[in-house]
C-alpha cells in the first residue's frame, strides 16, 4: 500500500496539487483575515481578538473554498485513473481494493495536512502583523488537530462520491452544494452541521464565533463520529470500486 501512496504522491507532484492547495489556502484565508481587519471595530465586544481572527480566517477557507477544492483535485485525479484504466490494472493484481482506497486517502490527506499547516502559519503571521496577542495557543493548536480530523471525513467521503457517480462534474457539483449548505447551517444553526460531511472541517476548526464553547465530551463525540464516518465511507468506496471490474 505504501508503494501506491508513493506513486500517487509523485503523480500529484507532477500535477502541482500541493501548489494549487497552498494558493487556495492563501486566498481563502486572507479573504477572511482582510474582512476581520476591515471590520475590526465591530469585534471590539469580544475580549479575545485572536479567537475572532481565527474564526474569520477559517470561515471562507474551511466552510466553502477548501472542501470544494478537495472535491476538484480528487475528482480530477480519480477521473484520470479511470480514463487511463490505471485503477483497473491495479484491481486485477493481488492488491486488495481496500488498500487502493486507503492509499488514495493517505495521498490526499498529505495535501490536506500541508494546507491546514499553511493556514496555521498564515494565522500567526496575520496576528503578528495586526498586533493581536494570542493568549490561547494550546486551544488554537487543538482546533488545528480537530480540524485535521474533520477534513478526513471530507476526503474519504469525496472518494466515495466519485466512485459512486464516476463523473467529475457531478461530484464537484455535489461537493459545492454540500459546502454551501454547511456554510448556511453554520450561520443559522451550527448544531445541525454534522449531518453534512462537508461541514466537518469548518466545525472542527471552529469557523464560527458562536460555538467556541464546545465541551470536552462534544469534541470527543466529534472525533469518534469522524473516525466512524471515515471507516463507513471507505467500505462504501471499496464496494463501488469492486464494481469497476
Amino acid at each position: 500500500m505504501w508503494q501506491l501512496v508513493k506513486l500517487d504522491n509523485l503523480k500529484q507532484r507532477h500535477n502541482y496539487f500541493v501548489l494549487y492547495s497552498f494558493l487556495c489556502t492563501l486566498v481563502s484565508s486572507l479573504l477572511g483575515i482582510f474582512l476581520f481587519a476591515y471590520n475590526r471595530s465591530v469585534f471590539t465586544e469580544f475580549t479575545n481578538q485572536g479567537v475572532v481572527l481565527w474564526a474569520q480566517g477559517a470561515m471562507f477557507y474551511a466552510s466553502i473554498f477548501y472542501p470544494i477544492f478537495l472535491a476538484v483535485i480528487i475528482s480530477l485525479d480519480l477521473e484520470a485513473e479511470y480514463q487511463t484504466k490505471a485503477i483497473i490494472q491495479i484491481l486485477v493484481t493481488p492488491i486488495k481494493p481496500i488498500k487502493i482506497i486507503w492509499s488514495k486517502f493517505l495521498s490526499y490527506m498529505r495535501i490536506a495536512f500541508s494546507s491546514l499547516l499553511a493556514f496555521y502559519i498564515i494565522f500567526y503571521l496575520a496576528a503578528y502583523l495586526l498586533n493581536i496577542p494570542i493568549d490561547n495557543n494550546g486551544q488554537i493548536f487543538s482546533w488545528f488537530i480537530v480540524g485535521l480530523i474533520g477534513v478526513m471525513v471530507i476526503v474519504m467521503f469525496q472518494i466515495f462520491v466519485y466512485m459512486w457517480l464516476k463523473k467529475r462534474t457531478a461530484s464537484i457539483i455535489a461537493a459545492s452544494a454540500g459546502a454551501i449548505l454547511s456554510y448556511i447551517c453554520l450561520i443559522i444553526n451550527p448544531q445541525v452541521v454534522l449531518i453534512d460531511p462537508y461541514a466537518y472541517l469548518s466545525y472542527g476548526m471552529r469557523a464560527q464565533i458562536n460555538y467556541f464553547d464546545l465541551s470536552h465530551m462534544q469534541i470527543f463525540f466529534f472525533i469518534i463520529l469522524s473516525i466512524l464516518l471515515v471507516l463507513i465511507f471507505s467500505l462504501l468506496a471499496v464496494r463501488k470500486l469492486k464494481k469497476a471490474l
